[in-house]
């Protein structure tokens, strides 16, 4: 198991978090000047950290977080539109133990694998929460809609939230997401 929680605090750039983990799954250069690697790991769950090598974290005014569930991958999308929109800030995806840019189908019948992402994501915010104080968060959710039900009920209105969703039409990164809800604000 790798502490999330630990390498955050030690960490001031996305290189020093990829670099403090020891037992990070190979780091990869996904589109240039991008790099990622695992910086966490719970039980069914695993966290992935993008960026710039040399993006700080802890001065950040945003954090962004993409739930990854499904078979269609979309950090390359969520990053994409981040830069394009200047949203400045790495972004943290939790998604499949074994690889959480891969994605994957979560098994209907596996309540366990169900309840191992919900509670992986909160702990994602929490940590960060811990960490690095009040934040705006940018969640990307791709994931099936209960899966999303189960976070958004734990999580609450606990932190200031904005939710995208994926537009289909897209021209490109600047529009790949189009933001629907800002927490607690458009639910109150």
């Amino acid at each position: 198991m790798i502490d999330l929680t630990v390498i955050l605090q030690q960490a001031k750039t996305v290189g020093d978090a990829l670099d403090a983990v020891k037992t990070a799954i190979e780091i990869v250069i996904l589109s240039k000047p991008f790099v990622t690697g695992v910086i966490g790991k719970a039980k069914g769950a695993a966290t992935a950290l993008i960026g710039r090598k040399e993006d700080t974290l802890k001065d950040k005014a945003d954090v962004a977080i993409l739930i990854q569930a499904t078979n269609r991958p979309a950090h390359i999308d969520a990053k994409g539109f981040l830069d394009a929109t200047g949203i400045d800030t790495p972004l943290f995806v939790v998604g499949m133990e074994d690889d959480p840019l891969k994605g994957g189908d979560i098994p209907n019948q596996d309540r366990q694998a169900w309840r191992d992402l919900a509670h992986a994501f909160v702990d994602q915010v929490h940590g960060i929460q811990q960490v690095y104080g009040r934040k705006q968060y940018h969640v990307f959710v791709n994931a099936p809609g209960v899966l999303a039900f189960a976070i958004g009920s734990t999580v609450g209105t606990l932190y200031p939230i904005r939710l995208y969703n994926l537009n289909r039409q897209s021209t490109g990164p600047r529009d790949a997401y189009i933001p629907v809800l800002d927490i607690p604000e458009d639910v109150r």
